[in-house]
């Protein structure tokens, strides 16, 4: 049976880490090549990522990888629920992403069951109700600050952000879509519904795809700094 290596990046809320994952023999071996802490910065009284510097630990942690001399077969990334980066193709990063226990959110959850009440707003996405869902996150950014919402071409959670730095091709990996409170379960897409009826802009949401899906290939610029 052919050996294959593929590089998961597990990115929890209080750590990263970077597993190298061993296919062969009817047996999958996992290791560990890089770990990293995580956490929320405070900054002009906001929670916020600092998801420049997640960025340069995950390709540290491709470069260590690539100094093993294996092939590759591909990487993706995985990470926390609800969170997410707001992008346009010349910038990577349109404002600093805010962590999901921010006090924006406040009260956003009692404005929208005004808007579209809660039995609704279940009946289409199936998901509890918590004050940080993306949702609310989402209608937290279109009242305070409009303009880097409508500048946006894309919300990429967190695991297809970087999944996004690194191949270049913004999409939605769908059980990670599913924390977001606008997303349907049974179809397998975006609630175009709630998004419709709260006044989010459409454009914004990446197409969905099935976990597993391939995006392309390593962008040239991350495998000349990794190595890969």
């Amino acid at each position: 049976m052919t050996t294959t290596h593929y590089i998961a990046c597990d990115l929890g809320a209080e750590s990263g880490r970077l597993m190298l994952g061993t296919v062969g023999e009817n047996r999958l071996s996992v290791e560990e090549i890089h770990r990293f802490p995580n956490g929320p910065v405070a900054i002009g009284g906001t929670l916020r990522w600092d998801v420049l510097r997640i960025f340069e630990e995950l390709v540290t942690g491709l470069a260590k990888a690539a100094k093993r001399n294996i092939p590759v077969a591909g990487l993706s990334c995985a990470s926390w629920g609800v969170d997410y980066v707001l992008v346009r193709p010349n910038e990577p990063v349109l404002a600093a992403p805010f962590h999901y226990r921010d006090a924006r959110t406040e009260g956003m959850m009692e404005q929208a069951f005004t808007i579209v009440p809660a039995s609704e707003i279940y009946a289409e996405t199936g998901i509890q109700f918590m004050s940080f869902n993306t949702l609310y996150q989402l209608l937290a950014d279109a009242r305070s600050r409009p303009e880097v919402l409508s500048t946006a071409s894309h919300m990429l959670l967190m695991g297809d952000y970087f999944n996004y730095l690194f191949s270049g091709v913004p999409r939605a990996e769908d059980s990670l879509a599913s924390t977001t409170q606008l997303f349907q379960p049974g179809r397998r897409r975006w609630s175009t519904t709630l998004i419709g009826r709260f006044g989010l802009p459409s454009s914004i949401f990446p197409p969905v795809v099935p976990s597993g899906t391939i995006l392309g290939s390593l962008l040239p610029d991350i495998a000349g700094r990794t190595g890969l």
